[in-house]
């Protein structure tokens, strides 16, 4: 159970967290960009069942910006650290996990996963959580569709991600877009989905906030799949 929960915290937080930062292009749209050395910090809390157990669990993960190359791709590297966890009313330890290596697309798509942790589920988990930026600039009732191609190599399924900036928000001090996301796998036994919600930096597209639900979530080494609600927050610096 403790193996399987640090690895659902760590690869979910991870994915949710998939900005280095972002930048405008000439048309107005993002892209994603960073320079090696960024550090963001994020609070992750999740309430879910494994095996029809109750599970809460609280982390902090740390997201590095390790390699930018001239291609675009952005490499960082993720480590969650002070995790604590509850199974029911019972306190259980969760050790700090190994780094996630993450390389991400100037869209701000996963491109590939390396450590102890990318395996099949990883990057279905890690594709899904990531967010798809438009090739246009945000703006209310924008709305956009992610066409998720299957990649069996990869262990990555059919989907597709829907999106639409619901507004203007003001979020830990930082002026945000809020934006709405479903997302749905099209294949699979039990395909996985989730609503959600995440609220991107106006200034430079810097995930502030994000608020998951899912039913069915394909998380690594869990011994069932996982229903819940995960919830990530930048910190503020220091």
């Amino acid at each position: 159970m403790t193996r399987a929960l640090r690895r659902t915290l760590l690869v979910t937080a991870a994915g949710l967290a998939y900005f280095a930062s972002a930048a405008a292009v000439a048309d107005g749209s993002l892209h994603l960009t960073g320079k090696v050395g960024d550090v963001r910090k994020y609070k992750l809390t999740a309430t879910f069942k494994i095996q029809d157990q109750d599970v809460s669990a609280t982390s902090s993960v740390t997201i590095k910006v390790t390699h930018v190359d001239d291609a675009g791709l952005i490499t960082v590297q993720a480590v969650m650290t002070n995790a604590t966890a509850k199974v029911g009313d019972q306190a259980i330890p969760v050790q700090d996990s190994p780094a996630l290596i993450e390389v991400f697309k100037p869209d701000g798509t996963l491109s590939e996963l390396r450590g102890e942790n990318a395996s099949q589920t990883a990057y279905r988990m890690e594709t899904l959580t990531s967010v798809k930026l438009p090739a246009f600039p945000l703006e209310k009732d924008k709305t956009w569709t992610w066409e998720v191609s299957p990649n069996s190599k990869v262990g990555i399924q059919k989907s597709t991600v829907d999106y639409k900036v619901l507004g203007e928000e003001t979020v830990a001090g930082i002026a945000t877009w809020k934006v709405s996301r479903s997302i749905k796998e099209l294949e699979g036994d039990s395909p996985a989905s989730c609503d959600g919600t995440v609220w991107i930096s106006r200034v430079d597209g810097t995930l502030v906030k994000q608020v998951d639900v899912w039913m069915n979530a394909p998380v690594p080494n869990a011994p069932s799949r996982v229903d819940g609600t995960f919830t990530l927050e930048l910190q503020p610096p220091g």
